[in-house]
Order: structure tokens, then C-alpha cells, then sequence
């Protein structure tokens, strides 16, 4: 806060094509794309979708599993912004009827993958810190 007193940072996500968890992704890349600006973070943030049909559970859904069972009971998803460093959840959207254990069961698988996320977020930050690296003249 200190660093941008009196500021507003928008970040804008166009989006192509929707196969299914377009929020998760979009999480993900805004804070690459910020990292990539150089904007002061307190952490990496990653984004993950999980989706329950009564005993299935699926992670990372597609669009096609989410509509073949949209409207049934028992059903739900839930999309996950995560830092995993400082272990908070900072966005949570939850779609249809799940009862609480299931909502916790969502709510876990959800933050273990954004967790998986993390080595493949720092391994784009580091490709890109590098790229700009080798462009900058050398004294």
C-alpha cells in the first residue's frame, strides 16, 4: 500500500475461449501478469476449480463435465484464489447446493492443487526474469 499511495491498479483478462475453470485461470495469470510488472506482491497467487456431483469429485472440470450435470442435486463448484506462502484464501466463489462437508472437502482439494500450482508460477517468473536479464545491456 505504501509503495502505490492513492492508486488504483485495474487489471483487465480477456478471455478467447471457456473450456471450463476461466476464473481459476484468470487468477493465476493476473498475478503473473502483475509479477511481471513489476507491482509489489506479498506472495504468488494461484487459482483452482473443484466440482462435486454427489460422490464424484473433479478437479480442474471442463466446461462439458460441468454442464452434463448442472441442475442436479447435490451438486457444486467452488474456484479458489490461494497464497500459498501465507496460506490464505483471498477469493472464493462457490456455485450450487453443497452440504458442508463437501463444501470442505471442495474447499481442501481446491487449495492442495493451487499448492501444485506454485512450482510452475515460479518457473514462469524465473524464465521471464531471465529473458529480461539477457536483454539489458551489459556495462
Amino acid at each position: 500500500m505504501n509503495l502505490y499511495p492513492k492508486s488504483c491498479i485495474d487489471v483487465f483478462v480477456t478471455v478467447l475461449e471457456d473450456d471450463g475453470g476461466v476464473l481459476a485461470a484468470a487468477i493465476t495469470a493476473t498475478g503473473l501478469a502483475l509479477s511481471d510488472a513489476q507491482i509489489g506482491l506479498y506472495d504468488n497467487i494461484t487459482g483452482a476449480s473443484v466440482s462435486i456431483h454427489g460422490d464424484e469429485v473433479l478437479i480442474d472440470p471442463t466446461l462439458a463435465e460441468l454442464s452434463s450435470h448442472q441442475g442436479e442435486e447435490g451438486q457444486g463448484n467452488i474456484t479458489v484464489g490461494y497464497l500459498n506462502s501465507s496460506e490464505q484464501v483471498v477469493c472464493l466463489v462457490s456455485q450450487g447446493v453443497l452440504n458442508p462437508q463437501q463444501f470442505n472437502k471442495a474447499l481442501d482439494l481446491a487449495v492442495n492443487q493451487c499448492g501444485v500450482l506454485v512450482p510452475a508460477v515460479q518457473e514462469c517468473q524465473i524464465e521471464t526474469y531471465q529473458k529480461k536479464v539477457d536483454k539489458e545491456p551489459q556495462p
